[in-house]
């Protein structure tokens, strides 16, 4: 009899071990403020289970999908890098702009010197103008094909100019 209760505290004492840890791991990232890495620019909704993080670095930012599961939310997916430019650039530059997918959604995003007053993206269906309120922008598009002709994208500048993707440096 006392062997069968020694097992039996054993085994309990297994599975409150285990469920101890299981509880740790997902209070540790049971937010994406607490798995993310960095500075968090801005928290993206995907869907209820996905978001995308957009983080800076002093150097660069980046954007990150995430994925809730049962031991909180993990990484799925990181883009390119967008490179900071020099306080002293006026011009928008191709190296200024990225993209991510999550799940049937993509997002453009990237930087913007102080000079750019508007990102502006079309196609046949939609117009999509986004006045730049800091030193980042991102724009958040249907499906998950985000390639597009250089004339879809372009910078509009404080002055009125509009610049088309082909025409950056």
């Amino acid at each position: 009899m006392k062997i069968e209760r020694k097992l039996l505290f054993s085994i309990i004492g297994i599975i409150n071990v285990f469920l101890l840890y299981l509880g740790i791991t997902y209070y540790q990232s049971s937010t994406i403020e607490k798995v993310v890495k960095g500075n968090i620019l801005e928290i993206i909704p995907v869907n209820h289970s996905e978001k995308v993080v957009i983080i800076d670095s002093s150097e660069f930012i980046e954007a990150s999908s995430y994925k809730k599961g049962v031991f909180g939310w993990r990484v799925d997916g990181v883009s390119s890098p967008v490179s900071r430019p020099r306080l002293s650039e006026e011009d928008f530059r191709i190296d200024f702009i990225s993209s991510i997918t999550a799940s049937d959604r993509g997002i453009l995003y990237g930087y913007a010197p102080k000079s750019v007053n508007m990102i502006r993206f079309q196609n046949n269906d939609f117009d999509i103008r986004y006045k730049v309120h800091s030193y980042y922008w991102y724009i958040p598009l249907e499906g998950e094909n985000l390639s597009f002709n250089p004339e879809q994208f372009s910078v509009i500048y404080d002055d009125g100019r509009e610049v088309f993707h082909h025409s950056f440096q």
